[in-house]
């Protein structure tokens, strides 16, 4: 066929003129409760550049759950809750996963958690509440309120009934008594000074602490010097009157002056006079200073530093306690009193007998050997001053006693001797002052008034002045003991 030749019409054409094209139908609609189709996805040769590209693979819906059994209601869609009610039938398994409870579990109570392993729940008896049980109200009196639970609210628990005591053989573990206070804790009270802290202390607040210590124990410590002085000075009086030591010492005065004015010449009976009066005074002098230094001044020293030390330690004392003690102690402290006394006559001995044989033209010596002696006493006096705190503290003997104490103030003999000084300026000063308070009225009195008036100045001294000195001096020994021997560690191991 020629390219100007007409196209020849279709073979099953009809003949006649063609027909109009008709509209395209319209797409029937979905009737009703069907789905609607899809529109049908285009061959890939009609989509503009997509002949020859491969086509993405439509992810398909998952299979739908097989039914329950019959009877059971369908289950509601994911992210719904169940319906009330909604449990499985009879006989149905529970979800994977879910394990029942082991046999004789009980459920926790309300708002409890269950306890950790190893925690006992309180015993029932008086002091204990049950769990949930509300909090009694106030204390009776006697108790303090305020909870660090319940703010302001009731802290204690009433206390228990009677009948409540102490385990039997008093079996506490580790030596622990409730019925003693805690070392170191007073209920709003403050610290002693020297009590629970242990620790060094300057001179100042050493005397400041003898001074705290005995305004704290004060009738204690007065009631332990009076035991003892108290007694002392009424037999002093005693020994005063039956010797007639005011008569004797007129006699002597007016025995003195007739011999001046006889020419210094003494008859026989006059001589005999003055010798039986001289031995009388010598007798009576003697009597109180075996009293005094044997029996008087180491019961109570012992009785004292035994208190103050017991205080010092935190551990109770009392009048009997401590007389107890002194009367145990009371023979090593003779002992170290012998030994003190025997070297000072010794010394003493020592000097007379050099005097004597450098005779009376020697004047130089006697100097000499009295500075001597006197430098001597102090040293020793000073290194010997804790004897009786070492044997009533640490029981050793009366030797022993003094040695320790030499070792004590090794190295601190001058921080001593100023400590001894101003204890012995404090004693003076104080003792001197009640002396003249009770001596000074009665000065125009005779002898007999003004001895007994002395001998009240004199108590008063020994019962309130002397106890202090023994304070102090009990205070520098465990301080001293702190310095060189870290007795505080020591204490403080051993409350652990």
């Amino acid at each position: 066929m020629s390219a100007g030749e007409p196209t020849p019409p279709p073979r099953d054409a009809p003949d006649g003129p063609p027909a109009e094209p008709s509209p395209p139908a319209a797409p029937a609609g979905p009737g009703r409760g069907e789905r609607p189709e899809a529109p049908p996805t285009p061959p890939p040769s009609l989509i503009p550049g997509g002949a020859g590209l491969p086509q993405p693979v439509r992810p398909q819906p998952a299979p739908a759950p097989p039914p329950p059994p019959g009877g059971y209601p369908s289950p509601p869609p994911p992210g719904y809750p169940p319906p009330p009610g909604y449990a499985p039938p009879p006989g149905y398994p529970p979800p994977p996963g879910y394990l029942p409870p082991p046999p004789g579990y009980l459920p926790p109570p309300p708002a409890y958690l269950p306890p950790p392993p190893g925690y006992l729940p309180p015993p029932p008896g008086p002091g204990y509440l049950p769990q949930g049980a509300p909090i009694p109200g106030p204390p009776p009196g006697g108790y303090s309120a305020g909870s660090p639970v319940t703010p302001g609210g009731p802290a204690y628990l009433p206390p228990p009934p009677g009948g409540w005591g102490v385990p039997a053989g008093n079996a506490y573990p580790g030596g622990w008594d409730p019925r003693l206070p805690f070392p170191g804790w007073a209920a709003g009270a403050p610290r002693l000074t020297g009590t629970g802290r242990f620790r060094a202390m300057s001179i100042p607040e050493l005397i400041d602490g003898a001074f705290t210590l005995y305004r704290r124990n004060f009738l204690l410590i007065v009631a332990i010097a009076a035991v003892i002085q108290v007694p002392f000075a009424a037999v002093d009086y005693l020994l005063y009157r039956v010797i007639d030591v005011g008569g004797r010492l007129d006699d002597v005065n007016a025995l003195t002056r007739q011999i001046e004015n006889q020419g210094n010449v003494a008859t026989t009976t006059q001589r005999d006079a003055l010798v039986g009066d001289f031995v009388a005074l010598l007798a009576y002098v003697a009597v109180l200073f075996a009293i005094q230094f044997l029996v008087v001044r180491p019961l109570s020293q012992a009785a004292t530093v035994t208190a103050v030390s017991e205080r010092y330690l935190e551990r109770p004392a009392s009048l009997g306690r401590s007389y107890a003690a002194a009367l145990a102690r009371w023979r090593p402290l003779l002992a170290m009193v012998l030994i003190q006394v025997g070297l000072l006559v010794l010394g003493a001995g020592v000097v007379v007998l050099l005097l004597v044989i450098a005779g009376s033209d020697a004047v130089a010596l006697p100097i000499l050997l009295g500075v001597g002696l006197l430098i001597v006493a102090i040293v020793v006096a000073v290194r010997w001053s804790l004897g009786a705190q070492v044997v009533v503290v640490e029981r050793t003997s009366g030797f022993g006693g003094l040695k320790r104490s030499w070792t004590l103030t090794r190295s601190r003999f001058w921080r001593t001797v100023w400590f001894m000084v101003l204890l012995w300026l404090i004693t003076i000063v104080a003792a001197l002052i009640i002396s003249l308070v009770f001596t000074l009225p009665f000065s125009g009195a005779g002898n007999n008034v003004r001895q007994a008036v002395s001998q009240v100045g004199g108590t008063l001294a020994n019962v309130f002045v002397v106890p202090l000195t023994l304070i102090a001096v009990t205070l520098y020994y465990y301080d001293l003991r702190i310095r060189r021997e870290a007795f505080d560690l020591e204490m403080l191991a051993a409350t652990l």
